[in-house]
C-alpha cells in the first residue's frame, strides 16, 4: 500500500545517504578499520508515558542534534518487510553484517531475547541503523539491546493529571 512504498522510499534515501558517507569516510580515513571492528554510533533511547509529551521532547532533540527519529512502528514495518530489511542490512559492509550476525547469535543462544524470526529481524535492523549514523529512537526499547556505553536512554514521564489533560486536549475530548 501506500505506507509500504513510503517506507520503502525513506529506506532508499537513507541507504543513498549511507553509501554516501561512506565514500566520503573511506576517502579521508587514516588506516582502514580493523575487521569485526563495526562500532555503534552514539544513539539515545527514549521511552515514555502516554501523554508525558515524550514526542514533543524527541522532537526537539533531534532537531536540536540533527538526529534522525526512528520510532517503534517505522522500524516494526521494516523488520516485516523482507526486501526493504533486506536493503537496510546489505547496506553495510560485509565486516558489519558478521559482527551483527554474531552478536544475535549470542543474545539468542544465551536466552536474553526469545526465539523469534520477527525479534530476529527486528533487532538485526536497530543494530544496521545505528551502525550507520547517529541515531534517536522512541518507543523500541533499545536501551535492552544497544550497547551502553554508547546510548543515553531516557525516560519521560508526567503526573497522571497532567497526561490526562494532554491526551484530552490532543483528542479533543473532556478529562
Amino acid at each position: 500500500g501506500i505506507m509500504s512504498r513510503e517506507i520503502e522510499q525513506l529506506v532508499e534515501r537513507r541507504i543513498r545517504q549511507w553509501e554516501a558517507q561512506q565514500r566520503v569516510a573511506d576517502r579521508q580515513a587514516k588506516r582502514p578499520e580493523e575487521p569485526g571492528a563495526a562500532k555503534q554510533y552514539p544513539a539515545i533511547a527514549i521511552s515514555r508515558s502516554h501523554g508525558a509529551g515524550g514526542r514533543q521532547v524527541a522532537d526537539r532533540v533531534a532537531e536540536r542534534l540533527s538526529l534522525e527519529i526512528y520510532e517503534k512502528q517505522l522500524i516494526e514495518r521494516i523488520a516485516e518487510s523482507a526486501s526493504v530489511r533486506e536493503q537496510i542490512v546489505e547496506s553495510v559492509s560485509s565486516d558489519t553484517r558478521g559482527h551483527i550476525r554474531r552478536w544475535l547469535a549470542r543474545m539468542f543462544d544465551e536466552g536474553q531475547f526469545s526465539d523469534s524470526d520477527y525479534l530476529h529481524h527486528l533487532t538485526a535492523v536497530l543494530l544496521t541503523i545505528v551502525r550507520q549514523e547517529p541515531a534517536l529512537l522512541v518507543d523500541f526499547g533499545a536501551q535492552f539491546v544497544l550497547e551502553r556505553s554508547r546510548t543515553l536512554t531516557v525516560r519521560i514521564v508526567a503526573p497522571r493529571e497532567v497526561r490526562i489533560k494532554r491526551i484530552a486536549e490532543l483528542r479533543g475530548l473532556d478529562e
